[in-house]
């Protein structure tokens, strides 16, 4: 007689939800300073204005939101920032600051 079949082990669901992942603000700096200037020759600051270096008015800053989204520095980190959210968005500093709160409400710690 065979032995009896022993139940496979069922995989253990992914949830990368709750895993804590960490990011330094500097990093996060440092990666919109690309999206924004991808040759690195401009100086770029918290304090610009946000029209300085996203042109088009209210409506490319919100926009703008899409980019971040899309783009090789923030895309594989899953960043889902949404239009809305940019419209009261005056400076980059602002921007920087969009960014951070999405990593902190997706379970990262922004470290300094």
């Amino acid at each position: 007689m065979a032995p009896p079949r022993q139940p496979r082990p069922q995989a253990r669901p992914r949830n990368n939800t709750l895993a804590t992942r960490s990011i330094k603000a500097q990093t996060i700096w440092s990666r919109l300073r690309t999206v924004l200037d991808p040759s690195g020759t401009k100086t770029i600051t918290p304090s610009d204005p946000a029209g300085k270096h996203i042109r088009g008015g209210a409506a490319a800053v919100r926009a703008f939101s899409n980019v971040l989204n899309n783009s090789p520095q923030f895309q594989k980190d899953g960043l889902a920032l949404i239009a809305g959210s940019f419209a009261q968005i005056s400076t980059i500093g602002d921007i920087g600051v969009k960014i951070i709160q999405w990593y902190q409400s997706n379970n990262w710690t922004v470290t300094i």
